[in-house]
């Protein structure tokens, strides 16, 4: 509103159950009170070109039928959330949101984008989300051919490997893959993230170019500051 002051909202996903076993932000956020002061430093989204979410789809519309596949763990829900909020209208889809219960779904409104929730209930990270990116693109024993993808090794090097933004007018089409037409943006725990970018690119046959992959963070691993 004209003459309020900004308001950022941020969802904090707690890792650890003590001081020592959490990174900065899950330590921070276990004894934040109100009334507390911090500075915050990011992108602008008016003034970046990804405007920090690295979510850079073709334009639908004339001609160009884009089908969005948004995939993530927890951490990634904020992003998906904002993303679909910010869609505009003319993309169908889905949005796949792993999380740990049931508890934790919210009411996510996708549109022309069906959202989805995984809730984990004990399973192992990522294997609900790995079947349903392959049930939404390719489905059982479908393949679109191997591509060249050279390996991220999670433990020693940061996976982020974001696309340039196709030219106006340019639709995501391979060329006879089983994924003709999707623009996918992928984030969570970066072993799940590298094994989805297998999958997507060099299984089911989506271009580079197609879509984003961000490994928000390393299970077992916290990075301090």
């Amino acid at each position: 509103m004209a003459g309020s002051a900004p308001e950022i909202e941020v969802d904090f996903v707690l890792h650890g159950q003590t001081p020592d076993s959490m990174g900065p932000g899950s330590g921070w956020a276990a004894q934040a009170e109100p009334g507390q002061r911090l500075v915050v430093i990011g992108p602008h989204a008016g003034t970046t070109a990804y405007g920090g979410i690295e979510w850079r789809p073709p334009a639908a519309g004339g001609g160009c039928a884009v089908r969005v596949l948004l995939a993530g763990d927890e951490t990634a829900v904020p992003a998906i959330g904002s993303i679909l909020e910010s869609l505009p209208a003319g993309y169908a889809g889905c949005a796949l949101l792993e999380v740990p219960t049931a508890q934790d779904v919210l009411d996510l409104d996708g549109g022309g984008v069906q959202v989805r929730w995984l809730a984990r209930e004990g399973r192992a990270r990522g294997d609900l989300l790995s079947s349903a990116v392959r049930e939404a693109l390719g489905g059982p024993g479908r393949s679109g051919g191997a591509a060249e993808l050279p390996e991220v090794d999670v433990d020693a090097e940061i996976l982020w490997d974001t696309p340039s933004q196709l030219p106006p007018g340019v639709c995501p089409r391979p060329g006879g893959s089983v994924v003709d037409g999707w623009y996918a943006w992928v984030a969570g725990e970066a072993s799940v993230v590298r094994d989805l970018r297998r999958l997507l690119v060099r299984e089911l046959g989506l271009s580079r170019k197609q879509v984003a992959f961000m490994g928000y963070w390393r299970e077992g691993r916290s990075e301090r500051v």
